[in-house]
């Protein structure tokens, strides 16, 4: 036997070993072969140059393959059918089962990843982490923003003032401007205090005004509470004088002097009704105010007069004379005590020769004030005893009252004599005298 022949027997007992094993690598074996057939064929090559008719003899003698069917006796080959289980391989097809890898596919449910975009934002795609940096970067953002919005809000301020002096329980409301400043809109303003039952206001604006109406008379605090949107709260307060009309009828004047007896005597007539107001006190609810923020107060002898509100001792004169009967043409009245004196001195009543004349019931009594010299005040004289002066006045202390005096008194300037008064009017009755004619 040739070489070539040893070579092939050899593979091909190679072959049947292989067969009979666990044959989990066909493809190991097939590679032998071939690497085989590669060197029988290298080994080949030079020899087939000499004997080219030997190489192709031998084919015949490979008959012996037929030899191979014993390998039917070793149909444990078929056990080898176990390779067809290798055909499981292509179960391994279920790869294609694999393809519920595409079940995978629920990785694009990691697609709310886009929301994870935000790391592009940030140049961090792919980490936890960075969503987690970009949460406390958010936080960080709005803090940011919180702080920087604080400085643009200014802490809320409300200040409240009014034009007007007072207010009159039933007649005449509160006015109140509320200037806003700061905070943040909208406001809610309240109304707090001593009156009438103010709606809240809602309001875009920095100013308004309030109106309230007071539920009694008396000095009234109105605070005013205004709260922003995010609950900041401000207050302002007001002190407002609050009256009370007490208006008098004459019905109520006229019940006031009812009891006073007349004799015709002017002198004696007035000072029984002045008497008769002894203890009257100007109204303590009844009341205006000034621009200064002074108080006036009512009494019946202003409104008698005409003047409510006024400085009344001669407006209290002028009344009781009213009510004593004497004719209003022969006796002067006046609200302002300087200009009372000035028409006593016309109608020749006016008496300032201090040191001789001797006061009488009924004559007015003038008094300055020491330091300007100015006509400041008057009373009515009751009497003169012992060197002093009884005198009735109103406007003392806000009411009518019994006052003594020196006769030395400095405040004491002039007299009006009720006398002269009488005198005249008795004349001119008489016609002794023309009217208004003081010097004849």
């Amino acid at each position: 036997m040739t070489k070539n022949k040893v070579k092939r027997l050899i593979t091909m007992l190679l072959v049947f070993v292989m067969a009979f094993s666990v044959l989990p690598a066909r493809g190991i074996v097939e590679e032998l072969e071939t690497h085989d057939q590669d060197e029988v064929m290298s080994a080949e090559e030079p020899e087939n140059k000499p004997e080219p008719e030997s190489e192709k003899k031998p084919e015949p003698e490979k008959k012996p393959e037929p030899e191979k069917k014993p390998e039917p006796e070793k149909k444990p080959e078929p056990e080898k059918k176990p390779e067809p289980e290798k055909e499981p391989e292509p179960e391994k097809k279920p790869e294609p089962e694999k393809e519920p890898e595409p079940e995978k596919e629920p990785e694009p449910e990691k697609e709310p990843e886009p929301e994870k975009k935000p790391e592009k934002e940030s140049g961090k795609e792919p980490a936890e982490a960075t969503s987690q940096k970009e949460a406390a970067q958010n936080k960080t953002d709005k803090s940011k923003k919180q702080s920087s919005k604080k400085p643009k809000t200014d802490p809320l301020h409300v200040s409240i003032d009014t034009d007007e002096a007072y207010a009159v329980v039933g007649e005449k409301k509160m006015e109140i401007d509320v200037a806003i400043s700061g905070g943040s809109a909208p406001y809610t303003v309240t109304v707090h205090g001593d009156v009438k039952r103010v709606e809240p206001v809602t309001t875009k604006k920095k100013s308004l005004t309030i109106s309230c109406m007071p539920r009694s008379w008396d000095d009234t605090e109105v605070l005013v509470q205004v709260t922003d949107a995010e609950g900041a709260v401000a207050k302002g307060s007001l002190l407002f004088y609050c009256a009370e009309r007490e208006d008098e009828t004459v019905e109520d004047w006229e019940e006031s002097v009812k009891d006073v007896e007349l004799s015709g005597i002017w002198g004696e007539d007035i000072i029984a009704i002045a008497k008769s107001q002894i203890g009257y006190k100007e109204s303590k609810k009844d009341f205006t105010v000034d621009r200064n923020g002074k108080k006036s107060y009512y009494t019946r002898y202003g409104a008698w007069y005409g003047a409510a509100y006024g400085e009344w001792c001669a407006m209290f004169i002028a009344f009781c004379a009213n009510y004593a009967k004497i004719p209003a043409g022969s006796y002067p009245t006046d609200s302002s005590v300087s200009d009372l004196v000035e028409e006593m001195q016309e109608v020749g009543a006016c008496r300032t020769d201090l040191d001789a004349y001797v006061p009488q019931t009924g004559d007015i009594v003038f008094f300055v004030n020491v330091e300007t010299g100015k006509f400041k005040h008057v009373g009515l004289v009751e009497k003169v005893e012992d060197g002093k002066l009884y005198t009735i006045e109103g406007n003392v202390n806000r009411s009518v009252c019994s006052r003594e005096h020196e006769l030395t008194n400095e405040r004491i300037a002039a007299y009006a004599s009720i006398d002269a008064l009488m005198q005249k009017y008795l004349d001119e009755q008489n016609n002794l005298i023309e009217p208004n004619n003081p010097n004849d």
